[in-house]
């Protein structure tokens, strides 16, 4: 369960253009491969303060209870409401305001929900300064060893979607990948060089070499659209080279 912190704790200070890709934008669940759901992760809200801060430890998280379910099931719905109705804001609101209650697909299911509000040629930048976008980028950086891979990629997936270039969440995840290419699935890498082309922005060549060698490796039974979309991320990000196909 959720508990409120004193206004003492600590809390965490860590802090456009549309992808026109193979990979589905509508979520986790249509991608072959990739992960429905996440476990939960504890956070703790310090009142007033406008940020999240972590109470997980390194260890993995019970499984969760059908009543967690039906409530992360919830906020998923309301998520989708608030994209379809109140736009960036309407989400940027919710996750402010309710946060602290999120599971990590919760979390990728907020980036996604960011990214629908986008209308051809909208500018996200204010919006991505808001504090409920803050705190989901804070739950992420904070919490990133609980979450399954395809959620991560589909995180970087949606800051392409959305053009949102935050250094710090793009280096950390591509660090904490890094060691876990030869294990992803195909869709997972492709939405995640999607992402980082979509903000032209690169962590690593060292990434984007396994990466390749991982697709490689799958070559023969992937869709020419994936295989179209892997060589056009690599080649909006000059690694022409290192194009998998």
């Amino acid at each position: 369960m959720l508990r409120t912190a004193s206004r003492g704790a600590w809390v965490l200070a860590l802090r456009s253009q549309t992808l026109a890709r193979a990979v589905p934008q509508a979520g986790l669940d249509v991608v072959p491969g990739f992960v429905r759901e996440a476990q939960a992760c504890c956070i703790l809200h310090a009142p007033g303060m406008g940020r999240w801060a972590s109470s997980c430890s390194p260890s993995p998280p019970a499984p969760r209870t059908e009543e967690e379910e039906r409530a992360s099931g919830e906020i998923d719905r309301r998520l989708g409401e608030a994209a379809s109705s109140g736009g960036a804001e309407g989400v940027a609101k919710l996750v402010d305001a309710e946060g602290g209650g999120f599971s990590e697909a919760n979390v990728a299911r907020a980036f996604r929900a960011f990214a629908e509000t986008l209308k051809p040629g909208a500018d996200f930048t204010a919006v991505s300064k808001h504090p409920g976008f803050q705190v989901l980028i804070d739950m992420v950086l904070s919490g990133m060893s609980r979450y399954p891979t395809a959620t991560l990629a589909q995180v970087i997936y949606d800051c392409g979607r959305l053009g949102v270039s935050e250094d710090m969440l793009l280096d950390e995840v591509a660090r904490h990948l890094m060691d876990k290419i030869p294990d992803m699935a195909p869709p997972e890498l492709v939405s995640l060089a999607s992402g980082y082309a979509g903000v032209a922005h690169s962590p690593s060549i060292l990434l984007f070499q396994a990466i390749s060698e991982r697709l490689r490796e799958e070559g023969a039974g992937l869709e020419a659209e994936l295989k179209t979309a892997a060589n056009e991320a690599f080649a909006e990000l000059g690694y022409t080279d290192l194009k998998p196909f």
